[in-house]
This record gives C-alpha cells, sequence and structure tokens, in this order.
C-alpha cells in the first residue's frame, strides 16, 4: 500500500503588513545588526506570518527580548502569536546568524517546542524591484515566500515608504526602551513600537493607477 507521507509545510505567506515593518526596520537601521519576533500562526500546515514585533537594532541588552516576546504575546491576541524570529546582519559579506541571533533563534524554538520560522534580511536586495529581500527557513529547510500581495505591489508599497518618509518615524523595542527612559518630558515622549502610523499606511496603500 501506499505511505502516507506527512511533509511540514515548505511555503510561507508573508503578509504586506510583515513586509513593510521588517522594510522600514532594515532601512531605518542599514546594516545594523537587526532582531525582530515574527508573529503569524500555523493552521493544517499552512504557515502565515502576519505581523512583526521588531525589537532592536543593537546587540540585545538585558531582558529587552523577554520584555519584547512578553509585549507580543498580549499585543496580537490570541489567533497570532511568535512563531519565530526576523534578523539582518551587520556584516554584509556574512548574511548568516550571529551567535546572539543564533541564540535568539534557540530561545524562541525552545519556547514553541518546535523549529522557529527564520525570516532572513538580504540586505543586497533591500532595493530590488523584482525580487523579495527576505529568504525564509525552519530548523534545516528552506521554506518559499509566497507574498499574500504580488511582488510589483509590494515593490510598489516600499517605494512609497521611503518616499513618504515614514522609516525615520519607525520605532523598534529598543528605540521605545531609550525613549521610556529619557524623562525630561515626564515620559511623555516614550516611543510607540506599535508603529500606528506604518501601520496604518501599509494597510490603507493602493497603487494609484494613473
Amino acid at each position: 500500500g501506499r505511505r502516507l507521507v506527512i511533509s511540514m509545510a515548505s511555503s510561507l505567506t508573508v503578509s504586506r503588513q510583515a513586509c513593510g515593518k521588517i522594510f522600514l526596520h532594515a532601512a531605518k537601521y542599514f546594516e545594523s545588526q537587526l532582531i525582530g519576533y515574527v508573529i503569524g500562526s500555523e493552521v493544517n500546515g499552512q504557515l502565515t506570518v502576519s505581523d512583526v514585533l521588531s525589537v532592536c537594532h543593537t546587540n540585545p541588552a538585558g531582558p529587552i527580548l523577554e520584555l519584547a516576546g512578553d509585549v507580543a504575546d498580549t499585543m496580537f491576541g490570541q489567533s497570532s502569536r511568535i512563531v519565530g524570529i526576523y534578523y539582518a546582519s551587520d556584516n554584509v559579506n556574512n548574511e548568516g546568524p550571529s551567535p546572539v541571533v543564533q541564540r535568539t533563534i534557540d530561545n524562541v524554538t525552545q519556547h514553541l517546542g518546535k523549529d522557529a520560522i527564520v525570516l532572513k534580511v538580504c540586505n543586497k536586495l533591500l532595493s530590488s524591484k523584482e525580487k523579495l529581500f527576505l529568504e525564509a527557513s525552519r530548523g534545516k529547510t528552506q521554506l518559499k515566500i509566497v507574498l499574500s500581495d504580488s511582488i510589483s505591489f509590494v515593490s510598489s508599497l516600499l517605494d512609497a515608504l521611503l518616499i513618504q518618509k515614514i522609516q525615520p518615524l519607525y520605532v523598534d523595542f529598543e528605540d521605545h526602551m531609550n525613549s521610556s527612559a529619557d524623562t525630561t518630558d515626564g515620559g511623555k515622549g516614550a516611543a510607540d513600537f506599535r508603529n500606528p502610523i506604518a501601520t496604518n499606511f501599509i494597510a490603507n496603500y493602493t497603487v494609484s493607477t494613473k
């Protein structure tokens, strides 16, 4: 008889929110080591990345990853949770995970009880119109990225984010912690890591047909 082979998912659907936010993080802190949490779900073998929480752009100090992880758990509700991480390397010639990135991947894998999804930012492709700037893997398996919007739409969205200068406004959790520590204005200036401006811009973006 036939053997039924249960295969792990080989593709990953990535939303425009996730693409746009990782891009903003990478554009604001170009050639820095970036780490962020990938938020999504796995239903019937279908892997989806719906959003991200950008964590840091320097070596993560102290409990920032734990704090951001707790925030992500409460921020995205029951249907979506941390399913992995994304990272960018500060070394253009070696885009593999640094020891601290690898440790973060291992921690998330341990927390999930299964391999974490890892999205790698390819710095050299950030300005590409034809190719997505992300690569996906899980454990030892490369995953094919399926965009929930077309690559031409995503490319046009990323251009628009730069033209509208959204990237200087983009806030990761490290920015948020740093601004909360600055009490000169009574703590009112805490930068909002939920990034409402970017989130709304990405959600409502349409390609104008001239």
